[in-house]
């Protein structure tokens, strides 16, 4: 009905299906205010079962959030900013816009000012007593709202207390959408009069209108009486509070009073949460964004240690060093550690010390001086002075030569340094993320790192866990770069065979995951159908499958592994393991034919 999806239409089958912002769901919804997981519908027996999937912000249905319910004909889901009307067939009871076309007709209407309303001013002894009891209620409420949906719940509850409704609605300022409500009947449904909401914002008055009926086919319920007052803030109408009741009594003019008093007061408190909430959500998509591009993604042992980790140092601002293979990861986690912590919004300055030759390298951290060297035609900053205020990576640190070492300890002991070609110290305000694959303590012992840098590093450390050893996180990392290249590419792909998945399992991913990046983007790039199959893959991926795992007839990738196999061993017949004569009856290169045979696992037949 309302949100990302409006004008929609999801067919529920026997699947369960779920919703949110995650991509690969059935129903994607992009919305922050949304979950990745947010809930899921299934079918069980004849009828259908929501359930909330732990989301952040909660699942409503008919205004009443909910772990699990079943569904019944005509109920409204509220999730984020979107609005679901379910339906078991097509009925026109239930239009899709909750607001009715309709003339004000009613056998009495009263309006008032909200800030008229006597118990905001003068008042009789028993109004005052009244007037204190909910100035108390009121201030509770407000020690207890932390965010909109909790503002909504309580103003429910307070006003519930002093107004016998039976249905109440928040609808936006423009009256268009009805964004929470509370019904004392889950089965009810409340449809809302166009005419009266467009008085009530246009005069900005509350009106309470007595002897007032929707059409029964309509709303499923005769309307006997109707309140809706705005709320308003600096002349400007945030939003309608929309009340009704089906009891031949109605509402009384002191009704009318109680909840234009209550509006009156609550609405710079509800101004004051929207504010603070649509900070805290632009705040959130900006860190989004910003991991957005590579995001660390994984539910198994060895992620979940590292991301406790992350969460553990970012807020520190300890000096961090991060081991790892190389495409673990390493600069990804920096990233991480910078966007968490107390300098994320200051610059992260990221360099790799091997892949700057060593003559250039030192320019490129520390800086110059105009006329240090031929060429130096003006002064330049660093990479270090770019990343004052912020964070520094420096990756591969195991490649810095000896004499930059000791400049850069310097660095780290008095957070000052030397342009090249410069004598006067330059401070800086940095924290350092440094992440190697090579093993530094046994570079110590060989004397090519410095023992009392390595301290300095080695404050905070962690090690990035290789792809091989992440199991079902290999499939997760797999679907989430499959769906960025669709978007990339532009080519409709529904996912990966399972032929597919049990080749990426037994592979033992010597890149890691850049290289599983690698391998999915060219799975997308040069696939032909909709699935991504064993065809789509590089060799050597499918050298490492394993065919005696598969059943039925072999494939022709099995059937071609089987001729790879009998090929090699044969080449390896009568030399005794002599990789030279073997890949000289193949005309290989040694080294490709050692790959081969690691690859197709043959090291223990020969």
């Amino acid at each position: 009905m309302f949100g990302p999806l409006k004008g929609s239409r999801i067919e529920l089958s026997e699947k369960t299906i779920v919703l949110g912002r995650e991509r690969s769901n059935a129903v994607y919804i992009g919305d922050l205010l949304l979950s990745r997981n947010h809930c899921s519908i299934e079918k069980k027996d004849e009828s259908y079962v929501i359930r909330d999937l732990q989301s952040r912000n909660g699942v409503f249905v008919n205004g009443i959030p909910i772990r699990e319910c079943t569904l019944n004909h005509g109920d409204r889901i509220e999730i984020g900013t979107s609005t679901f009307l379910f339906l078991v067939k097509e009925d026109s009871t239930f239009p899709d816009f909750p607001v009715v076309d309709d003339s004000l007709q009613a056998g009495s209407t009263l309006a008032l000012r909200v800030y008229d309303s006597l118990y905001l001013g003068d008042a009789s002894s028993s109004t005052a007593i009244k007037s204190a009891k909910m100035l108390v209620r009121i201030s509770q409420m407000l020690n207890g709202a932390t965010d909109v949906v909790a503002f909504t719940e309580k103003l429910f509850d307070l006003l519930f207390e002093y107004v016998p409704y039976e249905r109440a609605s928040i609808l936006e300022g423009d009256a268009t959408r009805i964004v929470a409500s509370r019904f004392t009947n889950q089965k009810q449904i409340q449809m809302v009069s166009k005419s009266l909401c467009e008085k009530v914002v246009s005069e900005k008055v509350a009106v309470l209108a007595s002897n007032f009926a929707l059409p029964e086919s309509v709303s499923g319920n005769q309307v006997e009486s109707v309140l809706c007052v705005p709320f308003a803030w600096l002349g400007h109408v945030l939003c309608l509070l929309y009340m009704d009741t089906s009891d031949q009594r109605g509402f009384q003019e002191d009704h009318l009073q109680i909840a234009s008093a209550v509006v009156a007061l609550l609405s710079p408190v509800l101004q004051h949460l929207r504010e603070t909430e649509n900070l805290r959500f632009q705040n959130q998509e900006l860190q989004e964004k910003l991991l957005a591009k590579s995001p660390i993604i994984g539910e198994s042992p060895a992620i979940r240690k590292v991301l406790q980790m992350l969460s553990r140092i970012s807020p520190i601002d300890s000096t961090v060093l991060i081991y790892g293979e190389s495409g673990t990861g390493k600069e990804l986690a920096a990233k991480s550690i910078h966007a968490a912590g107390s300098r994320r919004h200051g610059p992260l300055i990221a360099i790799n010390c091997a892949a700057i030759p060593e003559s250039l390298l030192e320019s490129e951290l520390f800086g110059y001086e105009k006329g240090a060297f031929t060429g130096a035609i003006n002064q330049r900053k660093g990479k270090i002075e770019s990343a004052n205020g912020g964070t520094l990576f420096l990756d591969e640190i195991g490649e810095l030569a000896p004499a930059l070492q000791a400049k850069f300890l310097r660095v780290l002991q008095e957070h000052e340094f030397e342009r090249v070609g410069g004598t006067r110290p330059v401070r800086v305000d940095i924290r350092v993320v440094a992440a190697t694959n090579r093993n530094l303590a046994a570079m110590i012992e060989e004397g090519k790192f410095r023992k009392d840098l390595y301290y300095r590093l080695n404050v905070v450390s962690f090690t990035m866990p290789p792809l091989r050893e992440l199991g079902e996180d290999i499939l997760l990392l797999s679907h989430y770069f499959v769906s960025q290249f669709v978007m990339k590419i532009g080519r409709r792909i529904h996912g990966l065979s399972p032929e597919v998945k049990e080749c990426l399992l037994q592979y033992d991913w010597p890149g890691n995951v850049r290289e599983l990046q690698n391998v999915m983007e060219r799975a997308v790039a040069l696939g032909t159908s909709e699935w991504a199959t064993l065809e789509d893959l590089p060799e050597a991926l499918l050298e490492r499958r394993s065919f005696s795992a598969n059943s039925g007839a072999p494939s022709y990738q099995d059937k071609l592994l089987q001729f790879k196999k009998g090929l090699v061993l044969k080449a390896f017949e009568g030399t005794k393991g002599n990789y030279n004569e073997a890949a000289s009856r193949l005309g290989l290169n040694p080294n490709h034919l050692y790959r081969l045979v690691k690859n197709l696992n043959l090291k223990d037949e020969i």
